[in-house]
């Protein structure tokens, strides 16, 4: 079973992130603290995400917030799952948050599936790990909004910074033209 799942999709910066995660059949997984991603510490998603990278096929998948503004949130969040089910060369059957609808795959998806299913919570916690380092590289080169803490996410502090510094590439215009209205 392959999960996918992914994080990023109501920031006001960076890219919408799918992580997938193969979990062959009959792999027992070790103690992990495994939980929705949402729910879990940084620390716990570390420790997953790392087992995750030496243990089990995986991969990540992207769109840019330039994807982003371009085709809509929707599409780029399935185009980034798309990619992340071809990075992984699938062929097993997926599963996935619902809302997810990977171009070309049969996919099983259920609501609240990050929070039932050791294969989605995996994908889940894998790209959430990816895309929080991924802001963090960013903030050094677009310093002042928060990156490296809030993620692109619309906190206090981001919108702030949009108001007295305006939008970086990084910046999905579309998410951003009311808060600069």
């Amino acid at each position: 079973m392959i999960g996918i799942d992914e994080v990023g999709r109501g920031a006001l910066a960076g890219p919408v992130v799918v992580g997938a995660v193969h979990v062959p059949e009959g792999c027992v997984l070790p103690e992990l603290p495994l939980r929705d991603s949402k729910k879990a510490t940084k620390r716990m998603r570390e420790l997953v995400a790392a087992y995750v990278i030496q243990n089990l096929p995986h991969a990540i998948g992207v769109a840019t917030a330039f994807e982003v503004d371009d085709l809509g949130i929707v599409a780029a969040t399935n185009l980034a799952a798309t990619r992340s089910l071809s990075a992984l060369s699938c062929t097993d059957q997926v599963r996935a948050d619902a809302g997810l609808a990977p171009h070309g795959y049969q996919v099983e998806a259920s609501i609240r599936a990050d929070a039932t299913y050791p294969e989605v919570m995996l994908a889940a916690n894998l790209a959430k790990v990816w895309r929080d380092s991924h802001m963090t590289e960013l903030s050094r080169t677009y310093s002042g909004y928060g990156w490296e803490q809030n993620a692109g996410y619309g906190t206090r502090l981001h919108q702030e910074a949009l108001k007295r510094q305006g939008v970086t590439p990084e910046h999905r215009r579309s998410f951003c033209a009311m808060l600069l209205a």
